[in-house]
């Protein structure tokens, strides 16, 4: 099971999942890697398909059926601007990438903040 999201997009309020078996389907059929996915939906070079297999089987992820989230997903993208459904889908596979902020094992490890102006820390090693 991948990391859940509950989202608010035009269905209303869902949980979505992609797990690794959701993401390799997602993969096959839309013939793209899931980081290379987000990118698209990022710099809006995403594809219908894009959209709304992310959002199926990301219902199907989470626990509904593939009968009951066909079925919606194809009712909604056909009454809403498509663009409506590009957050919720680059949210769903930034959860399955990095996680989600309220989980404590969706964070990335060794992660630092970097300094406010842009540069390193100096070393303290004298050596160099």
């Amino acid at each position: 099971m991948g990391h859940r999201i509950r989202i608010d997009w035009p269905g209303g309020n869902h949980e979505f999942a992609l797990g690794l078996g959701e993401l390799r389907a997602l993969q096959t059929s839309l013939d793209i890697g899931p980081e290379q996915l987000f990118t698209r939906f990022a710099d809006g070079t995403w594809r219908v398909d894009d959209l709304i297999e992310t959002h199926r089987r990301a219902l199907i992820g989470a626990g509904m059926e593939n009968r009951e989230a066909a079925p919606l997903v194809l009712r909604l993208f056909e009454q809403y601007p498509l663009a409506d459904f590009r957050a919720s889908a680059q949210k769903i596979v930034g959860a399955a990438l990095i996680g989600v902020e309220d989980d404590p094992l969706g964070g990335v490890l060794g992660a630092m903040t970097p300094p406010e102006n842009g540069s390193s820390a100096p070393s303290t090693d004298p050596e160099l």
